[in-house]
Formats: C-alpha cells, structure tokens, sequence
C-alpha cells in the first residue's frame, strides 16, 4: 500500500543535504521496532484514515506528472520489500524513477535510494532475489548516468540487541539478526554476479546501523542488552557488544568497498572504513516514538529500561518542554556512558541529511 497524504499526493519533496529529494512511502512494516521515526506509517492500519492507498500505475503517473529539481529519489516505509509482490513494485518504481531523474536531468549525478530492514533478501528464492537486481540492472543500463543505492538498517551488532529493538511486536521472524545477516550476504552475491562482474558500478549496497546513539552530539542513547564485565552500560553499536557475526559483516563490507573500489570510490574518499549509523539525534523525527509514550504502556517501559538521556544537552530542550513525561521515564546518561559513545567514532559516522552517503 502506497501512502498518499491527506491532500493526495504521493510523493512528498524533502530537502536533505544540500539538495531536493522526492520520498515515496509504503504503510506497514514487517516489524515493529520500538524507536521507529515512521511509526505512523510502519504500524499503519488499512483502516486508517488520515491516508489513502496507491497502486504503482498510479504512483509512476504522479511521477512523470511533477516538475521539480530533485537530485535524488528515497523508496522506504514502513518496508519497501515487506513481500514478492511489493518487492517487485519497487524494482519497478526504482527503475521508473531512475528514468525520470535522468530525462529531467538537473543533476549529473542522480540516486534513486531503497531504504529496507532486508528481511525479504533473505526470506525470498534466490531466483526472486536475481530477478530483484535484474530488473534495476536493466534500468541502469537504460541510461548512461545515475545510481541506485540499497541500504539495509541492522537493528543491532547481536542476536539479543537485533530482537530487543525490532521484535517489540508480533512478527514471524524469530532472529531479525541472523536473518539480515543472510539478507545481507544474499544481495551482495548476487549483485557481485549480476552487476560488478559486467564492469557496472552504479549499483550500491550499504549496511547502516540503525537506532544507534548520535555520536557526535548524544542526546538520547540507547542502551545495548549485553553488560559489560564492570557491570557498565553499554550504548547500542559499541564494540563491546558486537558478535563475531558483526565483525565478520564489517570485514565484509570493509573488503568489498575496496575490492570493487570502483563501486564505492566516492564513499571511501569521504568515509574511509567506517560504517553509517542513524543516530537518535534530537530532530523532529524522534517525535515519531516520543509522541507515543503517553499512549503506550509497553513503549513507556521498553523506554525506561532501554533509553537514557543526557538532559544538559541543550538539544533535548524542545522535548522537555513539549514532553515533560520523559524526564520522569528516561534516566540521566552517565558521563562514562557519555564516553563510552563517543568510541563509536572509530567504527562509524553519523548519516545525518549535511554529512550522507555518497548520494548526496
């Protein structure tokens, strides 16, 4: 289900970085992460009425119907490929985009971005999987220019942090962790055979890690499941609490930027060996969680057990004044733990809109 707004459009202009971008959202998810900015859309009922639905003729009508500058195309949700079906209308509205990007031609350089958890790369036949890259292969290849980008957001560097963040509702999925590891590994195989091997480089796959502190101005930080020996808490993504499984997925990830440095020659300029991670920063988007802790008894206690805040930072002002409940539910950081977020730097950056992936 794509979402209209209720003035019925689909697509919503969005200005990240120092460009214009279009964003196209699905309702639902196939999880129900606690601190998601999207709720509104990941936990969307059909029955909801503050949004219409869409099909996918309709949504690349609208498309080829504005005008504007957009340097760049968001797919996310909810889950863009929550399913077969869905996944394959994606496929379909990234290629169609891709396109229309490129007619336009206001930027020399346009991205078309797939926001997904990647459940589905793992859930889903290899054939589906090929077919998936397939189909955005032959729209790469149908222009001369541009790149189509899929980030998979990891909910945690462990089994028990992954499920703790991601499984906080009902959800077929028993290990989100395992799964998104295999999702990962799915995708990157395929397009190595599919792609990279015929000398095409404009497509790209990028592990982030998601709901993890803001590390250059921690505000809120979310805390990981795992104690350390000092009975120290840990912020969500620190070293201290990444599995083998982790390691292994950043040496992968680290191995392939390099191998295929031509896939990745301006991520490595700007980033090196470090890895995006969507911190909880003090924006408005953090409202998508926050606006529900006065409704949700689960989510006041998941916050309190998991969440702490650091109150002198001047940043949380705009959430203490409109929600005072949450100095009484979240915990004041500690300056160690405090600290201990600021060594997420040796592995990670901030993907906040001014310093992105290299779409923008």
């Amino acid at each position: 289900m794509l979402i209209k707004t209720k003035n019925g459009e689909l697509w919503h202009n969005d200005r990240e970085g120092s460009k214009e971008a279009l964003v196209l959202r699905y309702a639902n998810c196939s999880l129900r992460c606690y601190l998601c900015y999207a709720q509104r859309y990941a936990y969307l009922s059909t029955n909801n009425d503050d949004v219409k639905s869409s099909n996918v003729k309709n949504c690349i009508q609208s498309l080829r119907g504005l005008s504007t500058e957009a340097a760049w195309i968001r797919i996310q949700g909810g889950e863009p490929l929550i399913n077969d079906e869905r996944s394959t209308e994606t496929a379909q509205i990234a290629a169609e985009s891709l396109k229309y990007l490129s007619e336009n031609r206001t930027y020399n350089e346009p991205r078309v971005v797939i926001q997904t958890n990647g459940l589905w790369f793992a859930k889903t036949s290899i054939d589906k999987v090929k077919r998936f890259v397939s189909t955005l292969k032959n729209a790469l290849e149908s222009v001369d220019f541009g790149r189509i980008v899929i980030e998979i957001s990891f909910k945690g560097p462990n089994i028990g942090d992954a499920n703790l963040y991601a499984l906080s509702r009902a959800s077929s999925i028993t290990s989100v962790f395992a799964h998104q590891l295999q999702a990962f590994k799915n995708l990157i195989e395929e397009i190595k055979c599919e792609v990279w091997q015929d000398e095409m480089h404009r497509l790209a796959i990028y592990p982030v890690a998601g709901l993890g502190p803001h590390i250059g101005n921690p505000g809120f930080i979310p805390l990981s499941s795992i104690v350390s020996p000092k009975d120290e808490e840990l912020p969500l993504f620190h070293k201290e609490t990444w599995s083998s499984s982790f390691s292994d997925l950043v040496r992968l990830f680290r191995t392939t930027t390099t191998t295929w440095h031509k896939v990745y020659s301006d991520y490595l300029l700007k980033h090196g060996d470090k890895l995006p991670i969507e911190g909880m920063g003090s924006s408005m988007f953090q409202f998508g969680w926050i606006s529900q802790i006065e409704k949700r008894a689960e989510l006041q206690r998941f916050v309190s057990l998991n969440i702490r805040a650091d109150w002198s930072n001047r940043s949380l002002n705009l959430f203490k004044d409109k929600y005072n409940v949450l100095q009484t539910i979240i915990d004041q950081a500690s300056s160690d733990l405090v600290s201990k977020v600021s060594e997420l730097k040796i592995d990670f950056y901030n993907s906040v809109p001014s310093f992105h992936y290299p779409y923008l």
